[in-house]
């Protein structure tokens, strides 16, 4: 396992997210979680993402948790032997509370994951004015579409 692939383990247990990609929603969570994590977090892993079919994807990423994946399955269990700088921590710890659906959003944890990454991925990485993205969110993700204005007020405390 190498250094790269021990941080990212790391960094999405620091997020509460277990890193387990054995289904089509774990990978997504994954994904969502660690684009989140490095925005709103400041800790830049080096994953860079696009708009995708199911809201930002990074293929490096997908790449990368593959082979994390490939390395726990044969018994390399090296990330135990590290953690985060305290720093960091404290950063992901804070985020969160973000991952966490609000009793007034009727979501499961996982749409509440992708309309937050993708409300912050249009807003705050494609620019768009707010009119573009939510046109975007009805158009690709109709069901999250009326959960917009909630994932605008939580990011908003997150937001540098």
């Amino acid at each position: 396992m190498d250094n790269k692939q021990i941080v990212l383990k790391l960094f999405v247990q620091g997020l509460g997210i277990e890193g387990e990609i054995n289904n089509f929603q774990a990978r997504k969570d994954f994904q969502k979680a660690v684009l989140l994590g490095q925005s709103l977090s400041g800790v830049d892993l080096g994953y860079r993402f696009n708009w995708y079919l199911h809201g930002p994807y990074s293929p490096e990423l997908a790449r990368d948790y593959y082979q994390l994946a490939e390395a726990i399955e044969f018994g390399d269990k090296e990330y135990e032997n590290h953690s985060l700088r305290d720093s960091v921590r404290g950063k992901l710890d804070r985020i969160r509370s973000l991952f966490v659906v609000p009793r007034k959003v009727q979501l499961q944890q996982s749409d509440w994951l992708e309309l937050l990454a993708s409300w912050h991925y249009l807003r705050s990485i494609s620019k768009y004015d707010k009119d573009k993205a939510l046109k975007t969110i009805t158009r690709t993700k109709c069901h999250l579409a009326q959960y917009v204005e909630a994932a605008e007020e939580a990011l908003q405390l997150f937001e540098h």
